[in-house]
């Protein structure tokens, strides 16, 4: 691997084993015993760093930046184009998370908890709600999936919350 910063690993449900460097996606081939390098064609610039990423039930991957882009990765083609999600210029991601059925969420410090939908490429904000139709803070440390339907949401200064995706 040519980058000696790590950010995220992730192991797919097939045993891939891939890893985020700031700038880079790696997949490890394990026949091999090296790291294949994936590299995007197109829209990136200089500078961009990724935080975060997923790999969502259709193989694409979706790459979280530091400020207010998401960017959908084909690795097969190297295409990839970005989406600009929030309106804010910098955005503050704690987790990026992918439940059972494929939703993803992105879990924030100080903007709180974001459903994503690709297909449409458009969020749904839970905000901070005490009828708990959101969550009870808006600085979320870490997500998870409990149940199927059910989210654990980890805040700092809010607890645990259990979250129902159906309200």
């Amino acid at each position: 691997m040519g980058d000696n910063s790590v950010v995220r690993i992730r192991e797919f449900s097939n045993q891939e084993l891939w890893v985020l460097s700031g700038t880079v996606l790696y997949r490890y081939d394990q026949e091999n015993d090296r790291f294949i390098r994936f590299s995007p064609k197109g829209q990136l610039e200089a500078g961009n760093l990724f935080t975060g990423f997923m790999r969502d039930l259709r193989g694409r991957f979706w790459l979280l930046e530091t400020g207010n882009r998401i960017w959908r990765f084909y690795p097969d083609s190297g295409a990839i184009e970005s989406v600009e999600l929030f309106q804010e210029k910098t955005f503050s991601h704690k987790k990026f998370y992918m439940d059972h059925s494929g939703d993803l969420w992105i879990a924030t410090w100080s903007h709180g908890l974001y459903q994503f939908f690709p297909d449409t490429l458009s969020l749904h904000r839970y905000g901070v709600q005490p009828d708990g139709t959101g969550v009870s803070g808006k600085f979320i440390n870490d997500i998870l999936e409990h149940q199927e339907g059910q989210l654990l949401i980890a805040l700092d200064q809010g607890g645990l919350n259990i979250f129902d995706k159906q309200t």
